[in-house]
């Protein structure tokens, strides 16, 4: 398979003319932007507040030629923290965790917040559970990070949730695969021995998911409706390279395409994953049977720390997988990011 890649200029901010000048806002930095099923986007920022203990959080909501923007803003004192989006056709979830002293000892999920592409909020007829989630209300902070990571949801329908949802949580030393109902109540679930999720993707019903074992494995599953695995491919092992960023999406054909940026064995384990560090990008595609394509070698390239990384199912039968980072990583708080698009034929 070969690939093309395209990378985009750094764009005009449709946001410079909106944001409130009056309210004194510290750093900020737009941390999620998701589409909706009717083509609209949602784009996050999340800035401080100066001299108040408040977080703000502004929601973007654009139509597809950014010609149409409305916005809203929702303010929360720091010991809450918004960890998901979940998209649904003109609908949008909040999960928030909350920390429940001034320590952060402890913390526990919040119901999820429903708003329509208007930015009005939608209350929500039915009582929400933290054991949902949870087999215990509150998690230990020291693996509070763990647990959030781990806490992934998607609706077995694309933007739709009529026939459920496909949720992951971390408990103890366990992953739990949960499918839920529209309601959020649990039909069935699965241990897994798994200690960290990497990446979840589910497509009508077509759940695969990528995962880190306790050896530092990295490892691809393709899982029945049941939640069996149907079967399971490794992705990299730690004596080579170790996969800095995993992204699956789901196949109609029930198998599963998965892009993953390695970093050296050296530098991920020693830590020193610098500001601006080479690596390696890689798509392949797991067909039902287990058996994989072969591997598209999309090169190396530097890239900030913190970057976000995506693939996208097209419906000219392409596979694009967007990787967006930091231009200048050396500047604390730049905002001025690049694009790359890598799409291969599937």
């Amino acid at each position: 398979m070969r690939s093309r890649r395209v990378s985009l200029p750094p764009g005009r901010n449709v946001f410079n003319n909106i944001i409130n000048p009056f309210v004194p806002y510290g750093k900020s930095n737009a941390i999620n932007a998701v589409s909706l099923g009717n083509g609209k986007i949602i784009v996050i920022l999340n800035a401080r507040i100066v001299n108040t203990p408040e977080d703000s959080e502004i929601y973007f909501i654009l139509d597809q030629l950014c010609t149409n923007i409305k916005y809203f803003e929702i303010r929360h004192d720091r010991n809450r923290r918004l960890i998901r989006l979940l998209p649904y056709h003109d609908t949008f979830d909040l999960f928030y965790v909350n920390f429940t002293d001034s320590n952060n000892n402890q913390a526990f999920l919040n119901a999820p917040q429903r708003y329509n592409d208007q930015g009005e909020q939608i209350k929500l007829n039915f009582n929400f559970t933290l054991e949902t989630y949870l087999d215990r209300r509150q998690i230990e902070v020291s693996k509070l990070n763990e647990v959030l990571d781990a806490f992934q949801i998607q609706t077995i329908m694309p933007n739709d949730a009529s026939e459920g949802y496909v949720s992951t949580i971390k408990t103890n030393d366990k992953i739990k695969v949960k499918v839920l109902n529209s309601n959020f109540e649990v039909i069935k679930e699965s241990d897994q021995e798994y200690s960290y999720i990497r990446a979840l993707s589910v497509n009508n019903g077509n759940v695969s998911l990528c995962y880190v074992n306790r050896t530092y494995h990295c490892f691809c599953e393709l899982l029945d409706g049941e939640l069996k695995n149907k079967t399971r491919v490794l992705l990299t092992d730690p004596w080579g390279h170790f996969p800095n960023k995993v992204s699956i999406t789901s196949t109609p054909d029930s198998g599963g395409i998965v892009g993953h940026a390695d970093i050296s064995k050296g530098d991920y384990f020693l830590g020193t994953f610098a500001k601006q560090q080479p690596l390696s990008f890689y798509i392949r595609r797991i067909n039902p049977d287990g058996s994989t394509n072969e591997l598209v070698d999309l090169g190396t390239r530097s890239v900030s720390m913190h970057f976000e990384m995506q693939g996208f199912l097209m419906e000219n039968k392409e596979f694009c997988l967007v990787t967006t980072a930091k231009i200048n990583p050396q500047l604390r708080y730049s905002r001025i990011r690049s694009i790359s698009v890598d799409c291969i034929r599937v």
